[in-house]
């Protein structure tokens, strides 16, 4: 049964990414609320055939990331804002949720200042390329959300030196899709606008891929830590 629902997000995603590379914006507006509740469904039901526990923390991403969804649709600023706020829960629960498999002996300390200071420069760097551009109401809002995001793929990656296998790899690379998804849908909608290739395809099959290996490279996790 959990199969069909992923068969259904599949083929939803599939119909979604479509309108958007054609431009089909009315279109693509019917089928992006439909796609995180299918991949909720299928997590929930992957964790009951196996017996496991659901994790409520990736749950509430997962719907703070639906919410979020939802008010994206539409073109209101005050919209976007609860939506950013939507999304910037989303990563706020993402890192405890890396953090409940992370052994930190086994994670290098100098790679984590690293990855810290690399995230840190691109989220400057994207605020910097858009400071004239932001409305007001969220000036300084957009580089904490791309601070904040940052971290939590600083905990991905002390995550994958943690659960090196499919599921680490899965996590890490949704977290880093998420954060590309995210500088580029600030620069579609405040600064290159119609400039960027394809901007909404991109941000929505970079956001797709995110949600769907971060949720099923956690599930993988949790079922390892279970046959263990």
């Amino acid at each position: 049964m959990q199969y069909l629902f992923l068969i259904v997000f599949v083929i939803l995603s599939f119909i979604h990414l479509a309108n958007c590379y054609q431009g089909k914006d009315s279109l693509r507006t019917h089928t992006k609320g439909f796609l995180l509740p299918f991949l909720i469904i299928y997590y929930l039901l992957l964790c009951s055939v196996h017996s496991i526990n659901f994790s409520s923390i990736l749950l509430l991403a997962l719907l703070t990331s639906w919410i979020g969804d939802v008010m994206l649709l539409r073109s209101k600023l005050y919209y976007f804002i609860i939506g950013g706020i939507s999304f910037l829960t989303a990563h706020l629960c993402f890192i405890p949720l890396y953090c409940s498999y992370i052994d930190w002996f086994s994670v290098p300390a100098v790679f984590l200042i690293v990855a810290g200071i690399i995230y840190a420069s691109c989220a400057y760097t994207v605020f910097h390329v858009l400071n004239k551009a932001l409305p007001q109401p969220f000036f300084y809002g957009v580089l904490v959300y791309l601070l904040i995001n940052g971290a939590m793929n600083v905990f991905a990656w002390a995550f994958v030196f943690s659960e090196r296998n499919m599921g680490g790899l899965f996590v890490v690379t949704g977290s880093v899709l998420f954060f590309c998804s995210d500088i580029v849908l600030f620069l579609v909608r405040f600064h290159q606008k119609g400039n960027v290739f394809k901007g909404h395809f991109i941000i929505m099959l970079t956001y797709i891929l995110a949600e769907f290996l971060i949720t099923q490279g956690y599930f993988t996790c949790q079922l390892s830590a279970a046959i263990e």
